[in-house]
């Protein structure tokens, strides 16, 4: 089968000893009822509540020695947040394939490839399907409020409309002030752009007023800074589906 990097991979017929180097990996195998199969995650792995006891075999730098104990029969991982230890891996001999979720669409087609992999076909679909259904239901406002999404402050990233976080923005009514995906910025250039909205995903949302500039844009005259769940939008998995929810409620709010 062939990964997102359009690698064809020689997968184990029913993989029993998983381990997943991402959070959205790992929220996918659980997602499909494969959680019994996963025998490692990351540091970084906290949801659902049951990935909590799973081997941790560290984040961005891995354990190989405790990944290599737990012998896995399958890596699966991001195709480009992994690059350095998926290629580690695969010359140890492992067996690595990827995905890359960039809108709700594609997270639908990783519930399905992570299903056939790890045989709950049936499992996968109606997860897919009831996400893609639950996505459609979601109101986005007609008036398409410019917006910046902030992931990170020290440095500034942010996640254009081609990115599963910019999906979200769109369909919610937004116009994402950046087109890429997810790119380092400089603060001068959201000021020059001045948005009508920004979302903050990060712990130091109560720093920014300190930023130069900060009080003269649009977004902060207007009220319209909203701190939102960083997991709900920085995480390619069925719980971006509440990143949209709120992101509807938050553009509904910004013209009521």
């Amino acid at each position: 089968m062939k990964d997102a990097r359009g690698k064809e991979i020689t997968l184990p017929a029913n993989p029993e000893r998983i381990v997943s180097l991402v959070p959205s990996v790992t929220e996918l195998l659980f997602a499909v009822g494969a959680g019994d199969q996963v025998a490692g995650v990351t540091s970084r792995c906290n949801f659902p509540e049951e990935a909590k006891s799973k081997t941790r075999i560290g984040h961005i730098i891995i354990n190989y020695e405790k990944l290599i104990s737990l012998n896995p029969d399958l890596i699966l991982t991001d195709a480009t947040m992994t690059r350095e230890s998926t290629r580690a891996l695969e010359q140890k001999g492992y067996p690595v394939f990827s995905i890359q979720p960039r809108n709700f669409e594609e997270i639908a087609d990783a519930l399905r490839t992570l299903g056939t992999i790890t045989s709950h076909e049936e499992e996968a679909t109606k997860a897919a399907d009831k996400l893609l259904e639950r996505v459609a239901a979601v109101s986005a406002v007609n008036h398409s409020p410019t917006v910046y999404y902030e992931a990170t402050a020290e440095p500034i990233w942010t996640a254009g409309a081609d990115s599963y976080a910019g999906d979200v923005i769109r369909r919610a009514g937004g116009k994402n002030i950046f087109r890429e995906g997810w790119k380092q910025i400089d603060w001068e250039t959201i000021l020059r752009l001045d948005p009508d909205v920004i979302l903050v995903a990060h712990r130091q949302f109560s720093r920014l007023d300190g930023r130069a500039g900060w009080s003269t844009l649009k977004a902060v005259k207007n009220k319209h800074v909203y701190h939102v769940q960083e997991s709900w939008f920085n995480i390619p998995s069925p719980r971006l589906l509440k990143g949209l929810r709120e992101a509807s409620r938050i553009l509904h709010e910004t013209n009521p």
